[in-house]
Parts: C-alpha cells; structure tokens; sequence
C-alpha cells in the first residue's frame, strides 16, 4: 500500500521478496511493492526499537534480511538484527564488542560491514561470526561492489579493493583520487 511508503528510507530484496525500511521499521513486499505488510516480528523474535532504524545497516541476502537498530537506554549503542526472509524471527547478531556501524553488504556469500574505527567486519556464516577483514584497519566512508559483483571496494583517503567477498583488502594504486 502507499501508506507503507510513508518515510521510505531504504529498500532491499531477496528472490521474489522486498524490504523496506521505514518510520515504523521493516515492511516485506511478496508482489513486487504493490502491498506491504509489517515485518517487525512479535514476543521474542521481535525487532526492538524500530523507531531508531540504522537505515544504512540494511540487506536482504541468501534468505535473511538483516537491519541495525539503535538503543536510547545503551547511549545509542548500535545492534545488528537478522531474520529469515520468510518469517519475521529477530536475532541479534552484532559483531562482539562493537557498537556502531555503517553500511552493510552482501559480496558473494560473505556479509561486509563498515565497523566505526574498526575497519570492516566480514561473515561467512550469515552473521553467527564475524573477524576484521585483512588491511582494514581505521575508519572507512564508503563501501560499494563492483557493477558484475566480483571486487568490494572501501575508501577513506585511499581506495582499497577485495577480490575474495571481503576477506581482504588491497589499496588501489594509480586510482587518480585524491583525499579532499
């Protein structure tokens, strides 16, 4: 419905399903966009605090949507939540002792995810566990895929390149950038 699209802030899609993030949390699509229902979950599986949605925190791949909320009572500590694409179950799957996040990624089979100062975090495992990606140290602005998928790139002064689903990362050389 139209209504569904109020505060749109991200979308996302996995085989015949699409996600929305919006004001009031995630919305799942199973025709295309034309109706929304509520993907939030409820009791225990349910996505806490859909009202701070980490909108750049956001992917639907290999059959599990995935979304960062941000807790007021944890000083805005950010969460990372998966769920199978078919029913809304929420599970935290936050890299251990990390608490703020950027974008998020799929490459390949592997999850990519900008950790604040903490380089970029990658799974293998659809979030059960994480480990820094190889030369990644610091803070990254930008994370992005190749058009055919087969390199992931990050950028923070310098540009830096993985071939292998963002296990490990190479800085690009002669790439004419130059840091603002």
């Amino acid at each position: 419905s139209a209504s569904a699209l109020m505060g749109l802030r991200q979308a996302a899609a996995d085989g015949g399903n699409l996600f929305i993030t919006t004001a009031q949390g995630v919305q799942k699509s199973i025709d295309g966009g034309a109706n929304y229902t509520s993907f939030n979950g409820s009791g225990a599986g349910a996505l806490p605090n859909i009202d701070r949605l980490n909108s750049a925190t956001f992917e639907a791949a290999g059959g599990f949507v995935y979304v960062a909320t941000q807790d007021p009572a944890m000083s805005f500590q950010t969460s990372v939540y998966r769920s199978p694409a078919t029913t809304a179950n929420w599970t935290d799957v936050t890299p251990s002792g990390l608490t703020s996040f950027g974008p998020l990624i799929s490459a390949g089979s592997n999850l990519c995810l900008l950790a604040q100062n903490n380089g970029v975090q990658f799974s293998n495992d659809d979030g059960d566990t994480w480990a820094r990606a190889t030369n990644t140290n610091g803070n990254f602005s930008f994370i992005g895929k190749s058009p055919d998928g087969a390199s992931v790139y990050i950028a923070a002064g310098t540009l830096r390149r993985s071939t292998n689903q963002c296990a490990a990362f190479t800085q690009v050389a002669g790439n004419g950038l130059t840091p603002e």
